[in-house]
């Protein structure tokens, strides 16, 4: 009975927290498009290319609740702000973009636009940081109160 429980809570937090996730991530990248070299709004392939990137931002949110959720021991450990649980998602945040921008940058995969401005000591692009820094708060935020009401 316990193991059905803590599956149905999981789930509960999880499809919320990928949906919300996948929604804000999507407009997010859609938004930055211009900062990127050769996407285009007017092009389906930089449509689908910030799909994907919402897909993997969207699997970065579920690696923060699974960290918190194993330092806390807690499903719901973001319910109850704090500082100690927004610095692990700002970290974590940062920590993830900074490798994945740099990779990216490093293996082709994208390239900045001159629009995009750049953190002099990380060599990664400001707005991409600041996604996996703000956005999962307002995630997070939104999963406990609209996607838990029933805990």
């Amino acid at each position: 009975m316990k193991n059905h429980f803590l599956n149905r809570t999981v789930i509960q937090i999880l499809i919320p927290l990928y949906l919300y996730s996948f929604l804000f991530q999507y407009i997010w990248e859609m938004v930055q498009m211009p900062l990127y070299s050769d996407m285009s709004f007017s092009s389906l392939q930089s449509w689908i290319a910030c799909a994907k990137a919402a897909v993997g931002d969207a699997h970065i949110a579920a690696f923060m609740w699974l960290t918190g959720t194993l330092v806390y021991q807690d499903l719901w450990w973001f319910k109850q702000v704090t500082f100690l649980k927004t610095l692990i998602i700002v970290i974590i945040g940062t920590g993830i973009t900074v490798f994945l921008e740099l990779h990216a940058l490093r293996t082709g995969r994208w390239e900045y636009s001159a629009l995009m401005p750049v953190v002099p000591l990380l060599e990664v692009g400001i707005v991409p940081l600041l996604q996996m820094t703000l956005l999962p708060l307002l995630i997070f935020h939104v999963v406990a109160k609209k996607g838990t009401r029933g805990h």
